[in-house]
């Protein structure tokens, strides 16, 4: 579909062109594309054409803003990576929390527990150490991603 709308602009490219015309009609000057008296005058827009040092300048200005735009974007990455690696050690530190405060409770209850449900509140207390262990270790390792990541945004040049 694309292609055929080109090929279909191109064909009437050349119909497109028109010719513009200045008159003064009753002290005001008009344009338009039709000859609005018989005094009409065709007006040829003047064209800038860039000089090859103009281009040249362009040229240089234009790698410079992608340097720029480049040098952002390794800033911007780098922001994020230390908010996300701030947001893990939060993380940990709430986990380890969290896994203190649940092993306090359980031996709490262990040490009021009849001998009967000591058995079971130790396998809930293995359980939970084997849980918290498992997410603060997930945790520990998209920190180092995120560190890793970070490193390598440090290492690049833009």
């Amino acid at each position: 579909m694309y292609i055929f709308f080109v090929i279909f602009s191109l064909l009437l490219a050349p119909w497109a062109h028109a010719e513009i015309y200045k008159c003064v009609s009753n002290g005001k000057t008009v344009f338009s594309q039709q000859p609005c008296a018989a005094d009409a005058v065709v007006v040829t827009p003047k064209v800038h054409t860039p000089s090859s040092e103009e281009k040249a300048l362009q040229g240089k200005n234009q790698a410079d803003m992608a340097a720029v735009s480049r040098r952002i974007d390794r800033d911007y990455g780098l922001l994020v990576l230390e908010r996300r690696i701030a947001d893990s050690d939060a993380a940990i530190i709430n986990l380890m929390r969290e896994r203190d405060r649940v092993d306090a409770e359980l031996r709490a209850a262990y040490e009021q527990a009849l001998s009967r449900d000591k058995k079971a509140i130790k396998s809930q207390m293995t359980a939970s150490k084997r849980e918290f262990s498992t997410s603060i270790e997930i945790e520990k390792d998209r920190r180092a991603q995120f560190k890793s990541e970070y490193a390598r945004l440090l290492r690049s040049k833009e």
